[in-house]
């Protein structure tokens, strides 16, 4: 079972069985007033992570943008929501650490916590410490990188060196640039976090300090960083940062655990890394936890994602992984994406990615050795962010795998009954457009087209989120690909009504009566691909105002499409993947 909002040294009471002696982990706050007593810290011994007396294994990800954000308008500090929302679906996957890069690598520019040598400024912590207390809350632990081999917007190795005029390979050597990093780390691990009060060093949320991100140091080098994370923070683990892992780190005290980074065949370099000779399987034999700091969600090159989890979970050497990596709903709609081609986003835009996050999630729970929950968390309430001349757009919410979006009329302190704006889209394997055609008065009154990267929106009809459809997707299967199937995009088609008596029409539309009335036209619904964009909620309210007519809600005396005193109101709500629907969002009408 899952222990939620109990207090962490109660929750620490409370262990889980599960297979190979894995024990399972609380999910309820980490952050006490205990730090001398570490009673809530995760410590390591034998080669094994432990919380308390029982071993501590994960399944984690990477969210390095957490503290500065260089995916949203440009570089900046990641809003509240995207901090929630990432940090929320990595507790639905069942995840229990996060590995974040901008929470310790803050210098260089006028956002970090260091923006020139000598100087800090705290207040740029803000998002890092607002990160650390949402992951706090919610029972996830952080590993907080101190260091980059690369020279990225964050800061790396080559600002602390420019700033002494030296080259980048004198990092490693250079007593007074070492002084300069220890002078770092020391203000880094001091800083109290603004939302909880507690000193970084003091906070068993934030599980470890890596020494930095596949660096390449001398030994030396790690040692002395090492054993001065250990007097600074010693209440906290230390990783070590090398890319490859050095059997040699392992036999420091200062030396936690070790980890390497798999991108290229995550399957086959596991195995090497736990063969007899390997650095994994050395640094466990020398007492030295072991770690997957970052590896490939996609199972490259073989979609290998299930044996290589499947690996780690059946090898005590190993300690947890933490795949590359999570992003958020954006919060103008839809997804945050990331460049490298490694985004996974929760519970999946694609079909491939909705299976491999399943795997991860199933994965999660093995390795905590908790019990996989039988169903999945309801969905939040979305947002509905914008409604304009001809589309509609809502922030997503978690951990939604699909929405209903509904519309009615108003007039006055009146209103019409809610009808579903979106057909349910049929899909077949071989389809890459795919339409539902209705007839009203029935409904739906919109149709989805799905097309695989669609090079423009018919009429410049958009949505900001995934399929919006009648019927939410079963749950996925090992045999069974839930709709929508990978790689598609939704676009909306709406079907206005057209004036139509010539012989054939019937073999382009159905048709219906605007009223039951005698000598009326037929109505052939035709896309708007066909007719003007500029008018698509006009015509929507026509549509309406026509199934209305005889009703006592509109009545004979509205004529006319789209007049003053009728206005067109919306809610939207998602669905999990068990078809669990969340709550409605606030009605929003357009003026």
């Amino acid at each position: 079972m899952l222990v939620e909002a109990l207090p962490f040294w109660l929750a620490g009471l409370v262990a889980w069985v599960g297979a190979a002696g894995v024990v399972g982990q609380d999910t309820g706050q980490l952050r006490t007033s205990c730090a001398k007593e570490r009673c809530d810290f995760i410590s390591q011994r034998g080669g094994r992570l432990w919380l308390g007396s029982r071993p501590f294994r994960f399944s984690g990800a990477n969210i390095y943008w957490l503290g500065l954000d260089e995916n949203v308008n440009g570089i900046g500090f990641p809003t509240t929501f995207r901090t929630e929302d990432a940090i929320l679906t990595a507790k639905e996957m069942g995840l229990t650490v996060v590995r974040s890069h901008t929470l310790g690598i803050s210098f260089g520019r006028n956002e970090s916590f260091q923006p020139t040598l000598g100087e800090f400024r705290p207040d740029n912590l803000r998002m890092a410490d607002y990160a650390v207390k949402v992951a706090g809350d919610h029972g996830i632990r952080v590993i907080v990188p101190l260091m980059d081999e690369w020279d990225y917007y964050h800061g790396g190795i080559e600002t602390f060196t420019r700033w002494r005029n030296r080259s980048k390979h004198e990092f490693y050597t250079d007593p007074t640039i070492i002084q300069d990093f220890k002078t770092y780390i020391s203000r880094l691990v001091s800083h109290v976090n603004r939302y909880t009060g507690v000193a970084w060093k003091d906070d068993p949320t934030i599980m470890a300090w890596e020494t930095g991100n596949e660096l390449g140091p001398p030994t030396s080098w790690t040692q002395q960083i090492a054993a001065h994370l250990k007097r600074e923070a010693p209440y906290q683990l230390v990783m070590d940062g090398r890319w490859g892992v050095d059997p040699a780190s392992s036999l420091f005290d200062e030396v936690d655990f070790v980890s390497t980074h798999y991108w290229h065949w995550p399957y086959r370099e596991l195995g090497e890394d736990l063969s007899d000779e390997g650095g994994a399987r050395l640094a466990h034999n020398n007492g030295t936890a072991f770690i997957v700091g970052e590896y490939d969600w996609r199972g490259y090159p073989r979609n290998e994602l299930r044996p290589f989890l499947k690996r780690v979970e059946g090898d005590l050497a190993v300690s947890g992984a933490l795949f590359w990596s999570l992003f958020p709903h954006h919060d103008r709609g839809g997804y945050v994406t990331h460049k490298d081609g490694y985004t996974l986003h929760y519970p999946g835009a694609t079909c491939e990615m909705q299976q491999q996050a399943q795997l991860i999630r199933s994965h999660a729970y093995t390795m905590s050795g908790s019990p996989q929950p039988s169903s999945h968390g309801v969905p939040s309430r979305p947002l509905i962010l914008d409604i304009d001349a001809n589309s509609i757009s809502w922030r997503g919410s978690t951990p939604a795998a699909t929405y209903t979006l509904d519309v009615r009329l108003q007039l006055g302190d009146q209103h019409s009954t809610w009808y579903p704006l979106v057909a349910t889209p049929t899909n077949t394997a071989n389809s890459s457009n795919t339409t539902a055609f209705v007839e009203p008065p029935a409904f739906p009154l919109l149709a989805v087209g799905f097309k695989k990267k669609p090079t423009s929106a018919p009429s410049g009809v958009r949505i900001e989120e995934f399929p919006t459809v009648a019927l939410p997707p079963p749950p996925p299967t090992d045999n069974e690909v839930p709709f929508p199937a990978g790689g598609l995009e939704s676009q909306l088609h709406v079907w206005t009504r057209r004036r139509d008596n010539s012989a054939g029409v019937g073999e382009t539309g159905a048709f219906k009566r605007c009223a039951p009335k005698e000598g009326a036209d037929l109505l052939e619904w035709v896309p708007l691909r066909n007719v003007s964009a500029v008018g698509l909620w006009g015509r929507l309210t026509e549509t309406l105002v026509c199934a209305e007519h005889d009703g006592a809600f509109v009545g004979e005396s509205v004529v006319a499409v789209g007049g003053e005193a009728v206005r067109l109101c919306f809610r939207v709500r998602g669905y999990n993947l068990d078809g669990v629907p969340g709550l409605h969002s606030d009605v929003a009408c357009l003026l």
